[in-house]
């Protein structure tokens, strides 16, 4: 399994290259993947282990305690927090992941640079450099 750092690279650089939201516009929904756009967590799902059924489901916590000592159910139908627990992710992990997940689905593209940099703070990790974009001149 990678690592915390090592998924935040792969996120940030793909969503920042990305640039706009995963959504099917036709019910004007957050997708995992719509042809070529990915949303955070989609980006970690390669296109021959992604499944349509996931798109009914995603990381939101079912059961949170006050201290946090459940995150999810141990029993749960949710294809999503079984596809990355079987990817090798903790209770922990698919926490952060959902938080992460949060960036794509709740501010708008122009806020997500300082997304990404507040969620690095916050977990002790760094973003990697963007490569610089070719302009045209013209």
């Amino acid at each position: 399994m990678i690592n915390k750092q090592e998924i935040l690279n792969k996120v940030y650089t793909f969503m920042m290259k990305q640039n706009q939201k995963c959504i099917k516009p036709r019910n004007n929904n957050y997708q995992y993947h719509y042809q070529e756009l990915r949303c955070n967590l989609g980006v970690l799902i390669p296109l021959e282990e992604y499944k349509s059924e996931f798109e009914n489901w995603n990381l939101e916590p079912e059961v949170i305690f006050e201290y946090q000592d459940l995150l999810y159910p141990v029993e749960s139908d949710n294809i999503v927090v079984k596809y990355f627990k079987s990817k090798g992710f903790e209770e922990e992990d698919l926490y952060w992941l959902y938080k992460l997940q949060n960036i794509h689905d709740d501010h708008e593209v122009e806020e997500w640079k300082n997304m990404f940099e507040c969620f690095a703070l916050i977990y002790d990790l760094t973003l990697p450099a963007l490569p610089q974009r070719e302009f045209i001149n013209g």
